[in-house]
């Protein structure tokens, strides 16, 4: 049975037809302006949906969610699809979308049969998750009128393979494309003024970034993303913004003429173990190999250590050389094979629960500070907030061996 809407229609109420077993095709033309929140969901032997009418229509949220047997949906001419419209309509293979100006958050997150989505330059809003969990998509394009890619867009898209992101688009929102596992290359057009360090979590096949010569912001070292800026002195730094996760090893060099190893950069990575540095490195940034499996880092040369840069690491042993200035909060939180730390008079600052022990931590933290006690930076935490706490052993006026 498919259901033809008359044109006089203005409003589609909500919960109207919620889990109805008969209707098989819907047909909406004419002057109806909004389908209300729950119209259509849950409607067990809905197929098709075609939406054409004369004025911009308004879908509310859910209002074909959960529609089992859904295929096909052509929408034309429409405001918003809202908040998870079509969410966990799990037969879902079509949609095509012409004439919208917004797609809204989670409208078609869990859709995991979802293989074609078309759509045209009117499109300016693609919402947070929107095609999240759509686990059969292999291509889509992100059109040039979208304003910006949102975050967790397309996160866990595992057979993604092929993005296309028109000029135009300005940004690139946190986890954008977290864990879309089959993506092995991404191109990165003029427009882009901002790109999530989070935004290629868990790509595992990403072993290639281009950025079109004509952005300002944006270019590729080695393959990876990175960012250049020149501070009021003149002098410019160079931040690794992305590291293709496809390229990671367990012994992963830092490219050279980087600087600043940016937020997030390795985080979650289950294959780093070992890393080394360029002789330019300076900063690693916040989060940089939080909760990864590394298990050593020499950090000559480095001056500054950002928030959690190692949680949750397996180092065992850390030296702290001369050339470290900061090491800031929670930077080597919950290392629970760390047994040793060594610190040198030349470290101003120490944040809080810099070293702080996991509840569970089963070995004592020993920490030797070339410092006596009364002579600690007053940037340093308090102690027993930098330290292990309980878990901790620390031993001042330590004498280095040369």
């Amino acid at each position: 049975q498919t259901v033809v809407f008359p044109s006089s229609l203005e409003v589609i109420p909500k919960n109207s037809f919620l889990g109805n077993t008969n209707i098989k095709g819907i047909e909406i033309y004419g002057n109806i302006s909004k389908i209300d929140e729950g119209a259509f969901g849950g409607c067990k032997a809905l197929e098709v949906v075609l939406i054409d009418t004369q004025v911009p229509i308004t879908i509310e949220k859910e209002a074909f969610m959960e529609c089992p047997a859904l295929s096909t949906v052509i929408i034309n001419n429409c405001a918003i699809i809202g908040k998870g419209a079509f969410r966990d309509c799990t037969k879902l293979v079509s949609v095509n979308i012409t004439n919208t100006e917004e797609i809204g958050e989670n409208a078609f997150v869990k859709c995991s049969a979802l293989e074609s989505v078309n759509t045209d330059n009117s499109i300016k809003v693609i919402g947070k998750e929107a095609f999240a969990y759509c686990k059969k998509l292999e291509i889509f394009t992100v059109k040039s009128g979208v304003q910006s890619v949102s975050e967790f867009c397309f996160s866990e898209c595992t057979n993604l393979k092929t993005i296309i992101i028109e000029n135009g688009v300005e940004s690139i929102g946190e986890a954008a494309f977290r864990n879309c596992a089959s993506l092995e290359e991404i191109n990165i057009p003029e427009s882009i003024t901002f790109v999530n360090a989070y935004s290629f979590e868990g790509c595992v096949s990403l072993k290639k970034i281009t950025v079109s010569g004509e952005n300002n912001t944006y270019e590729t070292l080695e393959n990876h993303l990175i960012r250049r800026d020149k501070g009021n002195d003149g002098n410019v730094t160079v931040t690794l913004v992305v590291f293709c996760p496809g390229l990671i090893q367990e012994e992963t060099v830092i490219p050279n003429g980087v600087n600043i190893l940016g937020e997030y950069l390795f985080r979650n990575s289950k294959v780093i173990k070992k890393v080394k540095f360029n002789p330019e490195l300076f900063e690693i940034g916040k989060e940089a190999f939080y909760n990864t499996p590394l298990t050593e880092v020499d950090l000559t040369g480095i001056t500054t250590v950002m928030d959690y840069a190692f949680g949750k690491t397996n180092i065992t042993e850390l030296k702290v050389p001369e050339s470290v200035t900061a090491i800031a909060s929670y930077a080597f939180e919950f290392c629970k094979k760390l047994e040793n730390v060594y610190i040198r008079t030349t470290l101003e600052v120490l944040g809080e629960g810099a070293f702080r022990a996991d509840k569970d931590a089963t070995t004592v933290i020993n920490i030797y500070i070339e410092f006596d006690e009364e002579s600690i930076p007053e940037k340093w935490n308090k102690s027993p907030g930098w330290s292990g706490g309980s878990k901790s052993n620390i031993v001042y006026s330590y004498v280095f061996e040369e």
